[in-house]
């Protein structure tokens, strides 16, 4: 291995010289603190390839406290956070034989008797957010951000120095460091989900099904089928937050293949230290949703996401346009079966408050999982619209009003579930990936209340957005990935600012100003590519870590005709001096308890107080949408959790082209692509040798990102004709509630 600069010396040039495992002090001799023993204190703890390490690399191991573990009372709390709040979602090891090893009990029937120190490291720094803080301080981690980079910086290191070389245990360790992420090393987790990959298919996991009996490593088909399936997962849920492309296609594994079932944990239901066998059996259920969806998540990613990284779509023939829409239309109809298969399969647990915490996590998150993709289909689709009006001149407007119902309706299912999670005091224990698959709908919310039209307006969305206010804090807390995705919603909202300053205070043509209710539905509406330009901005800072200039954006949605726009935007509200009633709290009960429609609400306040007769919206939000109705006087659909449409959720023009042939650059919207590593090329897996013992380093991993990584404080402009400015009449009290979870997260390092 190279020398990363990272250590105090060049491996390549140090001494040669072996230690034996018996050169190691002894437990009871080597005590790194009252908290802390030496790994070999524990009989089950394996690092056999430590005799093969230099004396100097071992020594440099054992200060940075790898080779120590917390001691038993400390550990205990730690293990049993994993298996509480990972272990679910991420079942690589088998608990029962977990415990039987952990309590040093004799047991003939259990045929794994040690575990891996590198896994172990792993599985700590897991299951650090989720331990109390007191446990945390008490092992002398400092507090949870803190401890959490330590537990990652030594379970690194073991496997840059080769510590660890079994396939199998660096397989579950790295795919456990996929949980990484930083302002600094974004991406990490992709990295070590392809050093994950690779490891396991060197001991043929992705085919677990040809063999029923041990191979001759010992690894049985139960190890390789959760392996693998697990890596799966983190392959769904790391692209889809993190706008990137799958490294796992339909090319290297037959997603035919049955998936996690109940029968797989079988072992493990009756031998849990943490839950009653009723609750790992439903937790088991859970999982095996979330596989399923992982299956359909794969036509979502491999159409919306390019492999080359943030593509800019370029125009297509109608015929490829109309290919490209029938794809999404099958995509869109598997999402929807999933729901309905997953609706029947958990039945009343999704709405009871009965129902252990940890399976209204689970399940609420999955859902959540379930309307980011949708959010991700309709943002492709109205983008793929945008560029290719002339196709579709005569029904482009009602396309976009249904587009735009899916997205009202996805984005306030994921309030709703952020609510849940806060209501029933679970937030605590959602995992660091959820801080992607939030940040949309907060960016949102945010511009929901920046163009509210009343002060009663302003407080229904107000409290909507203090949820996401509630679970970013409750994120700054425990992930320091939470310090660049605020940076990036800040810019977002800095670009929106600039917007509204030039078109709110704008007036109409007859001299009066427009009082309409509007929201960020409105906006995609009438001006979709000033929607797009905001959705494109976000999703190029997930994408590549950085926030986009001018340059790096779609032609399409950089010019943008803001005179036009003043027209559309109401007069901003007269806010009151005196502040607004503080929300009321926060009831316990459904996960996925479903709020009133508050613009119903306002709108039938201001009837009732014009003497009209309120207007009661008679459509079921799941029933196909009516004919098109304009934007002024439709009523919001009532969000429920599942979206199931009856009927085509489009309507294109179907007739054969008999236009001139247009330039077409159809690679990205191909619905196929070949495994793709990180560096833009293809993925080798038949050479493990030198792709599974290099670690993430902290300098940007894909090649075609070099030279984009610009410093986040640049503000994007809109064109070099336009000029903004901030007006010191716009209300700015939304940017002050954002600051006070936005700034201190953003300014958490300088403290």
């Amino acid at each position: 291995m190279e020398a990363s600069g990272i250590y105090p010396f060049d491996r390549e040039t140090t001494f040669n010289t072996k230690v034996t495992r018996n050169a190691l002090p002894l437990p009871s001799e080597h005590l790194h603190s009252d908290s802390n023993v030496i790994f070999s204190f524990f009989s089950f703890l394996k690092l056999p390839d430590l005799a093969e390490l230099s004396s100097e690399d071992a020594k440099f191991l054992e200060m940075k406290g790898c080779l120590h573990v917390p001691a038993k009372p400390i550990l205990n709390e730690f293990v049993q956070q994993y298996f509480l709040h990972v272990h679910p979602c991420l079942p690589i090891l088998n608990e029962a034989d977990f415990w039987s090893m952990y309590h040093n009990v004799a047991d003939p029937t259990r045929k794994v008797h040690s575990l891996s120190l590198f896994t172990l490291r792993a599985m700590l720094f897991a299951s650090c957010a989720f331990v109390p803080a007191k446990v945390i301080r008490l092992a002398g981690l400092g507090d949870t951000r803190t401890a959490r980079n330590t537990l990652y910086s030594q379970a690194k290191l073991l496997f840059d120095f080769k510590a660890e070389r079994d396939a199998l245990a660096k397989a579950q360790g790295a795919l456990l460091l996929t949980y990484q992420s930083s302002s600094i090393e974004l991406h990490c987790g992709s990295l070590w989900l392809t050093i994950s990959i690779q490891n396991a298919m060197a001991i043929g996991a992705h085919v677990y099904n040809l063999h029923d009996e041990a191979d001759a490593h010992g690894y049985c088909k139960n190890t390789k089928k959760r392996l693998w399936w697990s890596i799966l997962l983190r392959d769904r849920i790391l692209p889809l937050g993190m706008r990137r492309h799958l490294q796992i296609t339909p090319q290297n594994f037959d997603l035919s293949l049955d998936c996690m079932t109940e029968e797989d944990f079988e072992d493990e239901i009756y031998h849990s230290c943490v839950y009653n066998p009723e609750t790992k059996r439903l937790l088991a259920r859970v999982l095996r949703i979330q596989c399923k969806l992982a299956i359909v998540l794969t036509g979502v990613i491999m159409l919306v996401y390019s492999p080359n990284g943030f593509g800019q779509p370029k125009f297509m023939s109608e015929e490829a346009f109309l290919k490209t829409v029938n794809e999404l239309e099958d995509v869109r109809a598997n999402l929807s079966q999933w729901s309905n298969d997953s609706k029947a399969t958990l039945g009343p647990i999704l709405h009871s408050d009965k129902v252990h915490e940890s399976v209204a996590l689970y399940s609420g998150l999955t859902f959540m999982y379930y309307h980011a993709a949708r959010l991700a289909l309709c943002h492709f689709e109205a983008l793929t619209l945008e560029i290719h009006q002339k196709y579709i001149q005569d029904s482009h407007k009602r396309l976009l009003e249904r587009i735009r119902d899916e997205l009202e309706d996805a984005a306030s299912c994921i309030t709703n579930s952020v609510k849940g999670f806060l209501t029933r005091g679970i937030a605590r224990h959602l995992p660091i990936s959820a801080i992607a698959y939030t940040a949309l709908p907060l960016l949102l919310n945010a511009l929901d209340v920046k163009l509210s039209a009343s002060t009663s307006q302003t407080a229904t969305r107000q409290r909507r957005f203090r949820y996401y206010a509630e679970i970013m804090q409750s994120y700054r807390d425990r992930y320091d990935g939470t310090d660049g995705v605020a940076a990036f919603i800040q810019k977002a909202l800095q670009f929106a600012d600039n917007v509204n300053i030039s078109i709110m205070f704008q007036q109409t043509q007859s001299g009066k100003r427009k009082s309409e209710s509007c929201g960020w539905p409105e906006v995609f509406t009438r001006e979709p590519r000033l929607y797009l330009r905001l959705w494109l901005t976000l999703d190029y800072a997930f994408t590549r870590g950085s926030f986009p200039q001018d340059a790096d954006l779609p032609e399409y949605v950089r010019e943008l005709d803001i005179s036009r726009l003043a027209k559309y935007f109401p007069e901003p509200a007269l806010f009151l001096e005196s502040p607004l009633p503080a929300p009321s709290p926060l009831k316990r009960g459904s996960v996925f308890e479903i709020e009133d429609a508050p613009e119903t609400q306002e709108q039938q306040l201001q009837q009732h107080q014009q003497g009209e007769q309120p207007t009661v919206p008679t459509e079921d939000a799941r029933s196909p949408s009516p004919s098109p109705v304009s934007s002024t006087t439709r009523q919001n659909p009532v969000h429920s959790e599942f979206h199931d449409t009856a009927e085509p959720y489009y309507s294109y023009p179907r007739q054969t082209s008999t236009s001139a042939s247009w330039p077409v650059s159809y690679d990205e919207f191909s619905p196929t692509f070949p495994p793709q590593d990180l560096d833009g090329g293809y993925l080798d897996f038949s050479n493990f040798e030198d792709t599974t013992s290099e670690s993430p380093a902290v300098a940007s991993f894909d090649g075609a990102e070099q030279g984009l990584n610009y410093p986040v404080d640049r503000l994007t402009t809109l064109g070099s004709n336009m000029k903004f400015g901030f007006n010191e009449e716009v209300p700015m009290w939304t940017d002050n509630m954002l600051n006070e979870v936005l700034g201190a997260i953003t300014t958490q390092s300088a403290m």
